[in-house]
């Protein structure tokens, strides 16, 4: 996103996701037709989302090589996608998805794929939002964090390794503030600047000390709000 807020994409353009009316590979960055006043984006893989200042969400790629106009949303304030799905927050505080939901990632009680906005039910005052491969999460102005989707490594932190459709409520984790997400592990800021994290591990990206999956947030060791502050706005 520009000073001007237009904005311009550049990479891979196979199924149209730099958004500039083609399907053409481009090194350098190109203008994304017909966007102005806007205020966010989200990437997933093979499609790009705009939140305008309006509220409104225009989404490119996935055969469409131009943005066009997500309807079913009403005015939204936060824009998130995952690897095939994206979710909206509207300024009601409900939350709304669409897209692959092969592994329940939408939270709408199945895992039937749509490209209507469905809402989430059961998720009331959400204030934040991520998205990670196959999976959602959720934090409500009641202090709590809800996660749904796949949830074989135990990135949906509620102390299973059972996928689930709808929202599942994350252990230990009241003093919560922000969520992001990777492929297949979930991290949360809490009020006092601490991190943890929970979900696949192989790699140690729980940051805890240990190489083994967890199904419940790990305080990642000696960090605090300065330090990955960024990663989580």
């Amino acid at each position: 996103m520009l000073l001007d807020r237009s904005v311009r994409c550049w990479g891979r353009n196979n199924s149209g996701q730099l958004g500039d009316g083609t399907m053409m590979d481009s090194p350098l960055p190109v203008v994304v037709t017909g966007l102005t006043d806007v205020q966010s984006l989200s990437g997933g893989l093979f499609r790009t989302c705009a939140l305008q200042l309006d509220g409104v969400v225009q989404c490119w790629g996935s055969g469409m090589t131009s943005p066009q106009v997500v309807a079913g949303l009403g005015t939204s304030t936060a824009i998130i996608g995952g690897r095939g799905h994206n979710c909206a927050l509207a300024d009601d505080g409900r939350l709304r998805c669409w897209g692959d939901n092969s592994k329940g990632q939408l939270g709408i009680g199945n895992t039937t794929s749509t490209d209507i906005p469905t809402l989430v039910p059961g998720l009331e005052n959400v204030v934040h939002v991520m998205a990670g491969q196959e999976h959602s999460c959720a934090h409500t102005a009641s202090n709590q964090s809800y996660c749904w989707g796949k949830n074989l490594y135990g990135e949906l932190g509620d102390g299973t390794r059972l996928s689930t459709t709808l929202p599942s409520l994350v252990l230990n984790a009241a003093d919560q503030t922000k969520l992001v997400g990777g492929w297949i592990h979930t991290c949360a800021r809490s009020a006092n600047g601490t991190v943890s994290c929970w979900g696949d591990n192989m790699d140690g990206q729980l940051g805890n000390g240990f190489s083994q999956n967890f199904n419940t947030p790990q305080t990642v060791i000696d960090v605090r709000l300065g330090l990955l502050s960024d990663g989580f706005e």
